[in-house]
């Protein structure tokens, strides 16, 4: 067991949007009071551009730290030396390295994002089976940018099929196409701290946190949620 709980955010699909996802993930998590250590081991360092830009901004995020993390000495070396408490995220590269390999058996959970196309989710499910060559358990599935009207499609549908049919675990929460997402993304903090429509911020952090609850629940179930982060109902 880790000192402290480890979620993976990874996919070999590029365009998944693993990295805006884990943004918010940790910004929730830090909103809960919990600090947050990222750890960037994708060579585009977006997550890493991010808090550069968040600080250069003059709004670093509160109680996060992301470091690059870029090859398997960085990654182990950081694995080895990781905080007593908190959260540790790690936005992985999107290509099948040794990298990935140790974070597949170090990682208490990996979340795998997905767009809903029967395309995306195939990869995305490829990618689930992949990581069990090093662990049994601890990966789920779940859809990204999900468009309200796309829902309705018989491409949504095909997506939600394969999904089931081929038994790949997912979470149930799944995250909708928010342009709020993408300034969170851009330099404008966290979404506690975001200057734009509150209702708009509500119902984002909303759908954020319904996702969290789930990755929290799977953590708890596992005997590695950290104990100060409370999974509370979106309103």
């Amino acid at each position: 067991m880790s000192q402290v709980p480890i979620i993976a955010f990874g996919t070999t699909k590029g365009g998944s949007g693993k990295s805006t996802v884990c943004v918010l993930v940790a910004g929730e998590i830090a909103d809960r009071g919990e600090n947050v250590l990222i750890l960037d081991t994708d060579p585009q360092q977006t997550t890493m551009k991010w808090f550069e830009r968040c600080k250069a901004a003059g709004q670093p995020p509160e109680r996060i730290e992301v470091v690059p993390c870029l090859g398997e000495k960085a990654l182990g070396d950081q694995l080895k030396a990781l905080p007593e408490n908190g959260v540790v995220l790690i936005d992985t590269q999107g290509a099948l390295t040794p990298a990935l390999a140790i974070i597949a058996t170090r990682a208490d959970l990996i979340v795998v994002p997905s767009r809903a196309t029967k395309t995306d989710v195939v990869e995305a499910a490829a990618f689930v089976k992949y990581t069990e060559h090093f662990r049994q358990d601890g990966v789920r599935l779940f859809l990204n940018s999900v468009d309200a009207i796309a829902m309705k499609t018989a491409v949504f549908n095909e997506a939600i099929a394969y999904i089931q049919e081929e038994q790949i675990p997912y979470f149930r929460t799944m995250l909708y196409q928010r342009p709020i997402y993408t300034d969170v993304n851009d330099d404008k903090g966290t979404l506690s701290t975001i200057k734009a429509n509150p209702e708009s911020v509500r119902k984002a952090r909303a759908n954020v946190a319904l996702l969290l609850n789930e990755i929290l629940e799977e953590l708890s179930d596992a005997g590695t949620a950290a104990a100060e982060v409370h999974a509370t109902e979106a309103a």
